[in-house]
Order: structure tokens, then C-alpha cells, then sequence
């Protein structure tokens, strides 16, 4: 459809310039007065806005010159073309009728299902459409789980520990595993950590690799004249192991020490 007059859409209303309406019914009379003379029977805010000098217009010499313009709702623009009582007036008015009736059909499409589209093309374009939006949402929808299952070991740890800024015996890794549904004892869970190569396989002293990780600190001492030494389980070794026993890394050893052996 060829293009008569300008329309511009604001807040999904068509709108059409006062001014630029006056150009193209080709009327004898200046704008001021045609605008002063049809205006009365319209409403300010309801059938148009005002646009105080909005409409440019250049010279010959290269000037521009603002002048104060209305946009119309296509409804006044109608009528106005109408009380023109002429030609081009009808002319226009169709065309206006037409562009109106090609918006609205557009907007009905958008809010329609692919197969509810009689139109092939106009069907095939909304169904690809809709393809790109739902692989847009699958994207999102992966990112933001993907940002969940990160986040997941991090919100696990901070609700359940009791003290996060604190070194803590096997016992009491064990008993916090056990409260969060992992249920297994402190014997089993030497033994869990020994075949995930955490401790060494003869004593329940780190291995060093995982010491230097930052995931134990061995303390020692004497006591009475014996010498002795403690691990303790860091607040991040704490959540490396909480992560890998509640989210199934462990599955397969945690069964074969549970296996063999008894008492929780």
C-alpha cells in the first residue's frame, strides 16, 4: 500500500501530524485559520495533542523554523477529511480507514497462535517467531539454572553450617552430612574420604595435596610426654565435601562404605 501521509504510533495509538494533514489536502486556506475554523468540535487530550513547535520546516536558504503542531488521533483526521469536502479529502480518508484496519489485523496477529493463521506466509512468519522466542526462553531458562546449580553448594552450606568460620572434627562433618540427609558416621566417613584420595590410606592424617588445597589443618602437640596430632576439616573443605557427597560425586563409594561396614 502506498504511503500517503505520514502516521506515527505512540503508546499503540495512531497518530498523524495536524500540519502534516493540511499539506496533503491541498487546502487554499492557511493553517492557522483551517485549524482555528475545524478545530472547535474536538476535545484537547482526547482527539489530539498539542506539540508546541515540533514541525520543522526549511527555507530555501537553509533555515529552519519551528511552528507549533497537533497530532491527531486517525478518528479526527478522518472527519477532518471529511468537513474538506473534497477529492483528495476522500482519498486520504480511505487510505487512513485502510491503514487502521491493516494495524489492528497486525495486532490481532500478534496476539494469535501460529495455527490459528488462515494466511500460509503470515502463518509461517509467526510460527518462526514464535520458534526464535521459545529457544530464547530455553536459553534463559538453562542460564539461570546453570546459575542456580553453581549457587546451590554456596546457599547449602551457609543455611546448614553451624559455624562456617570454623575448623571441625570428622565427627561433627559427619553428624551435619547426617542432618542434611547424607546419613553416615564418623568411621565411614574416614573411610569415604580415604578412597577419594582426601586422606592417607593407613591413618586419618591429609593427604598433602589436599592440605595445600586449604581443605585440612593438622594440628599437633604433647601431651604428658606423648606427641600427638588432629585434623580438622576448614570451612572450605567443609563445603568441597558437603558438595560432593549431596550432589551424587560420591554415590558409588558411599555405597561401597556402607556396604561394608555396620554401625553409623
Amino acid at each position: 500500500m502506498k504511503s500517503l501521509i505520514n502516521i506515527q504510533i505512540k503508546d499503540n495509538q495512531q497518530l498523524v501530524s495536524a500540519r502534516d494533514l493540511h499539506k496533503n489536502l491541498g487546502l487554499k486556506k492557511k493553517f492557522s485559520g483551517w485549524w482555528e475554523q475545524n478545530s472547535d468540535s474536538f476535545e484537547n487530550g482526547i482527539d489530539y495533542n498539542e506539540e508546541p513547535q515540533s514541525y520543522l520546516v526549511q527555507s530555501g536558504n537553509g533555515t529552519v523554523r519551528k511552528y507549533d503542531d497537533y497530532l491527531l488521533t486517525l478518528d479526527m483526521a478522518k472527519e477532518l477529511c471529511m468537513m474538506s469536502h473534497t477529492e483528495k479529502g476522500k482519498e486520504i480518508r480511505q487510505y487512513f480507514i485502510k491503514v487502521e484496519k491493516a494495524y489492528k489485523s497486525q495486532k490481532n496477529l500478534q496476539n494469535m497462535d501460529s495455527y490459528m493463521i488462515e494466511d500460509p506466509i503470515l502463518r509461517a512468519k509467526k510460527w518462526i517467531a514464535e520458534r526464535q522466542q521459545l529457544d530464547e526462553q530455553k536459553k534463559l531458562s538453562a542460564k539461570q539454572a546453570k546459575q542456580l546449580q553453581d549457587q546451590e553448594p554456596d546457599v547449602i552450606f551457609s543455611h546448614t553450617m553451624l559455624a562456617t568460620n570454623h575448623s571441625c572434627k570428622a565427627r561433627q562433618l559427619a553428624a551435619d552430612l547426617t542432618k542434611m540427609g547424607f546419613v553416615i558416621g564418623q568411621n565411614q566417613l574416614y573411610e569415604l574420604l580415604r578412597l577419594k584420595g582426601y586422606i592417607s590410606k593407613h591413618s586419618c592424617e591429609p593427604i598433602g595435596s589436599k592440605v595445600k588445597c586449604g581443605y585440612f589443618v593438622v594440628r599437633h602437640g604433647v601431651t604428658n610426654g606423648k606427641a600427638w596430632s588432629q585434623t580438622l576439616v576448614t570451612p572450605k573443605g567443609q563445603k568441597n565435601i558437603i558438595n560432593k557427597c549431596l550432589h551424587g560425586k560420591w554415590d558409588k563409594e558411599y555405597q561401597q562404605v556402607m556396604t561394608s561396614t555396620f554401625s553409623i
